[in-house]
């Protein structure tokens, strides 16, 4: 289990791709990195984190949907994915000018 806040999110990302359930603050851009894909808290209170937590390692279904569904939400954040939509910004920009 990982519980982040980071910018971009690529730790919450990296912890998808390694079938690990995610809890993370809902700053930055966690609620859109993530989804469906983990329990993302409206602040840092400590008894949510603990309450979330606890859900997790307690109840095995919610670990595996969570698994599950980061494993699919890590999908679209993939190198070749992100080196197509580059291109696609570069060609747009020759194109303007």
């Amino acid at each position: 289990m990982l519980l982040g806040h980071e910018g971009f999110c690529a730790p919450l990302l990296e912890a998808m791709h390694h079938k690990l359930p995610i809890v993370a603050y809902g700053a930055t851009a966690v609620p859109e990195t993530v989804l469906d894909a983990g329990i993302v808290l409206p602040s840092k209170s400590p008894v949510l984190v603990a309450t979330a937590v606890q859900r997790v390692l307690s109840d095995e279904g919610l670990r595996a949907e969570l698994v599950s569904a980061g494993l699919e939400r890590a999908k679209a954040f993939s190198v070749e994915g992100a080196r197509r939509g580059f291109a696609m910004a570069i060609e747009r920009v020759l194109q303007a000018s």
